[in-house]
């Protein structure tokens, strides 16, 4: 995870089920960034670091449970995407694949309105600072292989399988 500030200005919070966890990086009130690991035996649910954190705790019990989960208003640190171009790539994915739906690293390119920069858009979700929120594990290879995940490709195929999706590779 990026850290632009003083470490000092970052607090964190822990969530889990047991299919993952996740660090949340809070700046103030805005979500810094986010790391996903493995999950736990029981669910932790943070310690309301910050108004959403109700949010993300809920989130992590739907996913528990293998309920649709959708994001609304998240408080994401946008001050953390200097490229317009990675900007116009997780702007486009946050709102245009929702829970249970994949896309393609081409499909979202063109979604972006850049048809030809898959390529582009992979480098754009191996830096996303948000990952789950801004949904990159729905983000398939053009032949609906698994590709790549910040977090392991592991646990990308337990969020889809999470979402409905079986990937055989």
């Amino acid at each position: 995870m990026r850290q632009d500030g003083p470490a000092s200005e970052l607090t964190s919070e822990y969530f889990a089920n047991i299919y993952f966890s996740m660090t949340v990086w809070w700046h103030g009130q805005l979500i810094h960034g986010i790391e996903l690991g493995p999950g736990e035996s029981r669910i932790f649910s943070g310690h309301k670091a910050a108004p959403y954190s109700d949010t993300i705790a809920e989130a992590m019990r739907l996913y528990q449970n293998r309920n649709r989960v959708q994001w609304t208003a998240p408080p994401l640190d946008w001050s953390l995407i200097t490229s317009p171009f990675q900007r116009q790539v997780l702007q486009t994915l946050f709102k245009n694949i929702p829970f249970g739906r994949t896309t393609s690293y081409g499909q979202l390119a063109g979604l972006s309105g850049n048809s030809r920069s898959a390529r582009a858009v992979g480098w754009a979700m191996s830096q996303n600072p948000w990952p789950i929120i801004i949904p990159c594990h729905r983000v398939l290879t053009s032949k609906g292989t698994i590709g790549g995940f910040s977090s392991g490709t592991e646990l990308k195929k337990i969020l889809l399988s999470l979402e409905g999706f079986f990937i055989a590779q």
